[in-house]
């Protein structure tokens, strides 16, 4: 039996929280109190909108800590612990007392013991590891399962998609790295300090919602590798190589962490037995595999491993290694250090997309290879990045006349593809306009020949006007939507049309501005005619107050039922309303 008194529950949960949960004291099923030594783990369900597990631990007359299922519940303070807490107050027999489990399980022999740890697995089948590894709950391996035991995450509760809070465990997992790099180090130690971060993180990842842990089966898989290098005892290298393939069943095993974490060099240091172990299981699980994208980066791995059958890491492995990682600078600069210039080269047009040559700039200028690149960028100039790339380099090299003639071209015949993956690592596109006028030794001849290119096309026009616009060529705008009979407003929409108007002779701005301000206003919405009398306001200076405000007029009375109209109209100081508003200066 416990004891907890009501003055103890009550300051464990507070006063609010304490009468919040007098509603479900009654409501609660399914209690009871396991004894553990000198403590007492209360049990129980709470019905709210879900059934909640709360469970509340007692040292001394005490409340140690809690815990509730519920939204609220990881600090152990709601309403249902509050409920519980109450509960045991007040009514203590009301929980089912369990057995002592010490005294029950010293009270076990050695084959009663075997046989509940069997059933227990096969209910729990994901023990298996922890139990072969040794079942210790102490040193290193303990702390990552007392790491584990402590994040409290709900991926439906997860609305930014942050993920579990792991800072604790990867912590631990630098004192994993150390440990098995220590020679003295006892193999079962690492072992089971790599299994148990292995076994908490397959627990909490979460495919379904997304939460994948495979980043913590590196240097769990890295320390496996180490420990596979040292004499060990059968029965350890057996356990040892059982995580490693399972750990590579539950996370895959990718080229990229191969690379990142100088898994390579791990490999080629194992013995020859261990590197066959390791390729069979590898070449079991590609086989099996039946998903494309696992089975292809299962493959990847084991074809890198596979250069490393000899126990050293050769070149061919290295570049083996780069490719199958993804790593295209590094890929060219160990086929570059090598003298194989063509087979660099080649290397830029492998996979889903060609490289831009500011990817892989710097080995090609280390080698003094620059005009290999060049060539490359000339021959490419659709791939993204490659013609920037290539002004860039002929600005620098006082080579104006060609950054010329790539500028011309760009704005005559398009940069080339930009797909949006781009920009996460190549910088924008240049201004190719501003490129040209940099470097134009007549600008008026290249802007000629620009207006004349795009005037061909109507689908041009926008840009056209734009261009016209920026030169301060307003009737040269006109007279180019003239040409092709497009409605100005139409084509530029009513903003742009308001700004082609300001740049005309009054009497050609006046029919067009009033045009873009009743496709303002035919836009409906307060928003809409702010910008129409925005538009009116602003042509004051050209077109004259007097006129603007007959305009404004003539608006009201076109619209009469339009109230916010006139409220904008006044606002901008267009109408007067009542009493004199504000005036247009």
């Amino acid at each position: 039996m416990f004891e907890l008194s009501v003055k103890a529950a009550q300051d464990h949960v507070g006063a609010g929280e304490w009468r919040k949960g007098r509603p479900y004291v009654a409501g609660l099923s399914a209690l009871s109190a396991q004894p553990d030594g000198g403590a007492v783990t209360l049990s129980g369900w709470a019905r709210g909108q879900e059934r909640y597990r709360v469970q509340a631990n007692l040292q001394g007359g005490q409340v140690a800590g809690a815990h509730c299922s519920c939204p609220v519940g990881d600090e152990g303070g709601c309403k249902h612990v509050a409920a519980l807490l109450a509960r045991a107050a007040e009514a203590p027999g009301d929980f089912e007392t369990l057995p002592d489990l010490d005294v029950t399980l010293s009270g076990m022999g050695a084959a009663d013991l075997r046989a509940l740890v069997r059933r227990l697995l096969r209910r729990a089948p994901e023990l298996t590891r922890l139990v072969v590894a040794g079942g210790t709950g102490t040193g290193l391996a303990g702390q990552v399962q007392a790491a584990f035991a402590q994040v409290v995450y709900d991926p439906e509760e997860d609305w930014e998609g942050e993920g579990p809070d792991l800072d604790e465990v990867w912590t631990l997992t630098e004192e994993l790295t150390r440990l098995s790099e220590t020679p003295g180090a006892e193999p079962q130690a690492v072992l089971n300090a790599a299994v148990a971060l292995l076994d908490g993180a397959a627990e909490l990842q979460d495919d379904d919602y997304g939460v994948e842990l495979h980043d913590l089966a590196a240097p769990a898989r890295s320390a496996l590798l180490r420990l596979l290098a040292r004499d060990l005892s059968e029965d350890v290298r057996s356990s040892a190589h059982d995580a490693l393939q399972e750990a590579t069943a539950e996370f895959g095993w990718s080229a990229a962490e191969l690379a990142q974490e100088e898994q390579a060099g791990l490999f080629a240091a194992l013995p020859a037995e261990d590197r066959a172990l390791i390729l069979g299981f590898l070449q079991g699980l590609t086989d099996a595999e039946g998903r494309d994208y696992r089975r292809r980066e299962l493959a990847r791995t084991l074809a890198v491993l596979g250069q490393l059958g000899a126990g050293e890491v050769t070149p061919e492995a290295e570049i083996a290694l780069a490719r199958a990682a993804g790593d295209r600078e590094g890929l060219v600069r160990l086929l570059l250090a090598q003298g194989r210039t063509g087979e660099a080269v080649a290397a830029l047009t492998e996979g889903s997309r060609p490289a831009a040559p500011q990817e892989v700039e710097a080995p090609f200028r280390d080698y003094g290879l620059l005009d290999t690149l060049e060539t490359y960028a000339r021959t490419n100039l659709r791939v993204y990045g490659a013609r920037a790339w290539l002004y860039g380099h002929y600005r620098a090299a006082g080579r104006d006349p060609e950054a010329h003639a790539l500028a011309l071209d760009a704005l005559l015949n398009g940069t080339g593809d930009h797909p949006d993956l781009t920009s996460f690592f190549l910088p924008r596109d240049l201004d190719w306009l501003a490129s040209l006028k940099a470097v134009s030794p007549d600008w008026p001849a290249d802007r000629e020949r620009l207006i004349e290119h795009w005037a061909k096309r109507a689908a041009n026009l926008g840009r056209l006007v734009l261009f016209l616009l920026n030169e301060g060529l307003g009737e040269r705008a006109l007279s180019v939507l003239r040409r092709h009979k497009a409605d100005p407003v139409r084509v530029l929409g009513p903003h742009i049309a308001t700004r082609l108007a300001l740049a005309l002779p009054a009497e050609q701005a006046k029919p067009l501005l009033l045009q873009a301000a009743t496709a303002h206003i035919q836009g409906r919405g307060r928003k809409h005619y702010a910008d129409a009398a925005g538009a009116l306001r602003s042509a004051a200076p050209l077109l004259g107050h007097d006129e603007v405000r007959s305009a404004a007029r003539l608006f009201v009375q076109e619209y009469p039922t339009l109230r916010a109209l006139k409220e904008e109209l006044v606002r901008a100081g267009l109408l007067s309303a009542g009493p004199p508003n504000a005036r247009l200066h």
